[in-house]
């Protein structure tokens, strides 16, 4: 149900997202089809592409305090997902609405694992080895407001560098894995692992600022292309319960509480071209 009422939420954005740009355009605007350059490669209703690589900062705090009391419980110390970048690879594509709106439809996909292992204090000779790995996958919809005219396939601002902001909605699909294996415990009577497999998926919200670079601007066989920085800060939030499979015979819960926590900053790096 949470899937359909995203894609019809999506499609409210984008109609509402050409009418504000059909609004605020003039005859001199980029919405003018008369002016407007043919396309090279016929994209209906989007403008062009860009190619983007996002470094995330997430909370993750859920997580990293289910690794620190292990590694209080245990005596053991594992590395936790403070000690991880991570990052995402994003396909945008981008539409004009008017020299001062942009809109643009992205996904992005990201996937990455933390393993690591220590020794056990309580537990003489034994050692905790941890592999957490995840998967996930981001639907985006982004608003963008710039202050001064901005480029577009038929006007040049005659500006270098174009600064904007900008807010979105998204959808988010995880997967998580989580593996602890016990080893080498006293007589092997614990020896075994812990396990439990996880989807979840929730809304996500945004608000950005960044700016565009227009190489066209230094050279006129560039004009095509698009060079986009960004820094935005996200909500994303995703909560549930999963089953733990345990052989190990110490006593773990059944069930274990699922917190999994996307909020933070981000940072971005987009190529673009027009089609």
């Amino acid at each position: 149900m949470k899937r359909i009422i995203f894609l019809i939420s999506l499609f409210t954005l984008i109609i509402f997202s050409g009418t504000l740009g059909t609004a605020f355009a003039d005859e001199g605007d980029c919405t003018n089809k008369n002016l407007r350059k043919e396309k090279k490669l016929n994209v209906p209703f989007f403008d062009g592409i860009k190619f983007q690589i996002t470094k995330a900062k997430p909370k993750l705090s859920n997580a990293t305090h289910e690794i620190h009391d292990l590694n209080s419980q245990f005596g053991t110390d594992l590395d936790d997902w403070d000690d991880i970048d991570i990052f995402t690879l994003d396909v945008v594509l981008w539409k004009d609405l008017s020299r001062y709106f942009k809109t643009d439809f992205a996904i992005a996909g990201t996937t990455g694992e933390l393993t690591d292992s220590s020794p056990t204090n309580n537990l003489p000779g034994a050692s905790l080895r941890m592999r957490q790995r995840y998967s996930a996958l981001l639907f985006w919809t982004n608003l963008y407001y710039y202050p001064f005219k901005t480029n577009c396939r038929s006007y040049k601002s005659g500006n270098i560098i174009e600064p904007f902001i900008a807010g979105g909605l998204g959808y988010t699909l995880f997967r998580s894995e989580s593996t602890f294996k016990f080893r080498n415990t006293p007589g092997g009577v614990y020896d075994g692992r812990v396990r439990n497999n996880w989807n979840g998926n929730d809304w996500a919200f945004k608000v950005m600022t960044g700016f565009n670079i227009n190489p066209g601007n230094i050279n006129p066989k560039l004009e095509d292309w698009i060079v986009t920085f960004s820094a935005f800060y996200i909500w994303n939030r995703m909560k549930g319960h999963s089953s733990l499979n345990n052989n190990t015979g110490l006593p773990f819960p059944e069930r274990t509480r699922m917190d999994i926590d996307l909020t933070g900053y981000n940072f971005s790096l987009a190529v673009g071209h027009y089609f």
